[in-house]
């Protein structure tokens, strides 16, 4: 793809002896939403903990704007970091302040803004999510849903470059949904950011991507904009785009015969 943001090269990453991804390759253009798909225990937060440099391959590379995250020194690490950010799925607030101060935090790690300017800063981000008067509320004071949305807030105060999301949709409703799609459009196309959405939500998805990667068995199973998903004739892609209980793609995790495991024989 032309103007790559992030680039995947035959990426390698095992646990234990378990291959999570296998000779991986995809590319992330800049400014647009892709969306990354696949069965639970594919590795798609995995993908975004290697992005950031959070894990490192076994073999291949991670570009992320023409930078080899895993040779960087930490210093350099550091400062890529600083044009990228990340909806965590467990949204990781800081349960001991308030949500002003969470979404401040990354701010305040700027020695140049004054106390002035990170207010401003926060109460527009907090107003984005629609939890500008939550402000004052501590974190165990909210709805999984709200937490949520402070998360999302507190992951665009920077004003990142490259924003990561994993499984956003998770516990909202209808509206707060509609709002976070709304926002995640807005700064794709406002502000040029690059998003990487790991979601279930095929629906959702499909509707606002700009190209879809479904992963499976370690490998890009298929590719393209949502239109051509729709029709990709792949079973395994098929099962999972429809949500099949019967398929190429098992529902239980490897294990010894059942009759066997039962009465206690190896």
């Amino acid at each position: 793809m032309e103007n790559t943001f992030v680039k995947i090269t035959n990426l390698t990453f095992k646990r234990d002896d378990r291959a999570i991804f296998d000779n991986l390759s995809l590319d992330i253009p800049k400014s647009k939403l892709i969306g990354i798909l696949g069965p639970s225990g594919t590795g798609k937060t995995t993908l975004l903990r290697l992005i950031s440099g959070q894990l490192k391959p076994h073999s291949g590379s991670v570009h992320v704007a023409n930078q080899n995250v895993h040779q960087l020194s930490r210093t350099q690490l550091y400062k890529l970091r600083r044009k990228m950010s990340m909806l965590f799925q467990s949204n990781a607030l800081f349960t001991n302040i308030s949500v002003f101060d969470n979404v401040a935090y990354p701010l305040r790690e700027r020695p140049n803004l004054s106390e002035e300017v990170i207010r401003d800063v926060v109460l527009m981000k907090l107003q984005a999510v629609g939890l500008r008067g939550a402000r004052d509320l501590m974190p165990a004071e909210l709805s999984g849903g709200m937490a949520r949305r402070v998360a999302l807030a507190r992951s665009i105060a920077m004003d990142p470059e490259l924003i990561m999301y994993d499984e956003p949709f998770t516990g909202q409703d209808p509206i707060s949904i509609g709002m976070i799609v709304k926002l995640m459009k807005m700064l794709n196309d406002a502000v040029g950011l690059t998003s990487i959405v790991v979601t279930h939500d095929i629906d959702i998805i499909l509707d606002i991507a700009d190209y879809v990667y479904v992963l499976a068995d370690g490998q890009v199973a298929a590719q393209g904009h949502p239109d051509e998903l729709r029709k990709n004739p792949n079973e395994k892609v098929k099962q999972f785009m429809q949500g099949l209980p019967d398929g190429p793609v098992p529902f239980h995790f490897p294990a010894q015969d059942y009759a066997k495991d039962l009465l206690g024989e190896s």
